[in-house]
């Protein structure tokens, strides 16, 4: 599966990704969500759903989980104004990615991810703890869009759901927010991203921040 995904965001963030605001205007977050794993491959909700249950499965608290998913959509879709929280909003992504499987695999039966290798966490932690300032910054002072408490909530992340899925997390909101980062940042992030089996294509929107 990752060999499929890996030229591009896959998995939880790469379904927030797709959360903007012409998209959603006039849908609610749960059929947006619906109809993005409805139009997508097998592998491709499977993936959404590896990532979501290893988040459900974890320690990580529900704000941490609701701040990582506003910082990861721009607010786009706003989890305090539909008055749910972060962990109740995976477990309907859940329910999404299973009916969706189950078109192609009548019998399946989502099960409880292994743990992610955590070999890459102190560099994932590292990358987070340099930006951190300017990302603190600007999801805490872009209009309509602030999102507090979103660095620590990385640093939770990566040791409690898996530095994969974090380090992910962290180029999203990175994205959203337009941080600016320098040509030795990205050429780090292509470098650990390799690390983690991600192709050159997958750092391709990520380039934009460099200025360039």
């Amino acid at each position: 599966m990752r060999e499929e995904l890996a030229d591009f965001d896959f998995g939880l963030t790469g379904l927030t990704e797709r959360f903007h605001q012409d998209w959603r205007t006039g849908l609610t977050g749960t059929l947006s969500a619906r109809d993005v794993v409805a139009e997508s491959a097998d592998y491709d909700a499977r993936a959404i759903l590896e990532d979501t249950l290893r988040v459900l499965h974890s320690s990580l608290p529900t704000w941490a989980v609701t701040a990582l998913w506003h910082a990861s959509t721009e607010r786009n879709h706003d989890l305090d104004a539909v008055g749910t929280d972060g962990r109740a909003w995976l477990r309907e992504i859940v329910d999404v990615c299973v009916e969706r499987i189950k078109q192609d695999d009548p019998d399946f039966t989502a099960a409880v991810p292994v743990p992610a290798p955590d070999a890459l966490t102190g560099a994932v932690l590292d990358e987070i703890l340099i930006a951190g300032p300017a990302l603190t910054d600007k999801t805490m002072n872009w209009p309509q869009c602030e999102v507090s408490g979103v660095v620590p909530a990385l640093e939770s992340a990566v040791h409690q759901v898996g530095p994969d899925l974090g380090f992910r997390l962290f180029l999203r909101a990175m994205l959203r927010y337009r941080v600016p980062i320098s040509r030795t940042q990205f050429e780090r992030y292509v470098a650990l991203g390799e690390r983690f089996g991600f192709a050159e294509f997958f750092f391709t929107n990520v380039e934009v921040l460099t200025g360039r």
